[in-house]
């Protein structure tokens, strides 16, 4: 069984979508077999988070031949077509072959065989909100989620950087530069487990039960519900929108107060000049 986990994304370009924010999934195809994450709606600073687990039923064999596994990143529509953010394929053969050979009877990561960087969860990045960076401590703390560190599984993870064919690398456009420049990447880790061990060594898909064999945390930085009206339209049209629409309510509100002010000094200047040649 080839299980792949769809951990987060980084560096997703803000021209796919209204505000600069992405309804991100990501799709994996192992040979027929099309499997898809759940959607991270309204990703803002590039960021979506997933921790996703996608299972592949495989037989090994020594004349395996062609083994890949296409990643695709998109930005899903409610009402038109979505939007392919960018893809990347993964070349398995020489990992397949060689724990066939062995006959490894053990789960075995794939190490990405120098083709890709290692993850180092270090370098994650910032956090926006107080609220994303205790959501981000709770998601890798093993005492809160409840799992237990595994060395092993750390060093398998990888970043998977991907490619828009359809994007002009000579382009001058300052999107398509800062694409190509920082492409968006996903971290993953790839695992073998051989049939009698994954009837042992039991996981969910996704995060469903059994949530194990790596536990699947929570995902952070997803919509939350709150009563705060100005906090959830700032989590669905994006911290530049909103910051917009601040901006044109404050110019409103600054109108409506000079033509309040206008309405009750006007007439009593007025009145002052003129009653004033009589008063003298």
């Amino acid at each position: 069984e080839l299980r792949v986990v769809v951990w987060n994304v980084d560096r997703m370009p803000k021209d796919v979508d209204f505000g600069g924010l992405v309804d991100a999934q990501v799709v994996c195809q192992f040979g027929e077999t099309r499997l898809e994450t759940d959607t991270h709606f309204r990703a803002k600073n590039g960021k979506a988070s997933f921790n996703w687990r996608l299972k592949y039923p495989i037989t090994l064999s020594s004349a395996m031949k062609y083994q890949r596994l296409q990643v695709q990143l998109w930005d899903k529509d409610l009402i038109s077509a979505n939007d392919m953010i960018g893809e990347a394929t993964l070349k398995l053969d020489r990992w397949f072959k060689r724990v066939y050979k062995r006959k490894q009877k053990m789960p075995n990561y794939w190490d990405g065989e120098g083709q890709l960087p290692q993850y180092d969860k270090e370098t994650k990045g910032t956090f926006e909100t107080l609220t994303e960076a205790v959501e981000s401590l709770s998601a890798d703390s093993p005492l809160l989620t409840g799992r237990e560190e595994d060395p092993a599984l750390e060093s398998s993870k990888f970043w998977v950087p991907l490619s828009d064919f359809n994007r002009d690398p000579t382009s001058t456009d300052k999107a398509d530069k800062e694409y190509f420049e920082q492409p968006p990447r996903i971290v993953m880790s790839l695992q073998l487990i051989p049939k009698a061990q994954a009837e042992k060594i039991q996981a969910g898909d996704g995060r469903s039960e059994p949530n194990k064999n790596p536990v699947m945390p929570k995902p952070v930085g997803r919509l939350r519900f709150t009563l705060n009206p100005f906090s959830i339209i700032s989590q669905l049209v994006g911290p530049e929108i909103c910051r917009k629409l601040q901006c044109i309510l404050c110019q409103i509100l600054c109108c409506a107060l000079c033509v309040l002010l206008a309405y009750y000094t006007v007439p009593v200047v007025f009145g002052n000049i003129v009653s004033e040649p009589f008063v003298g």
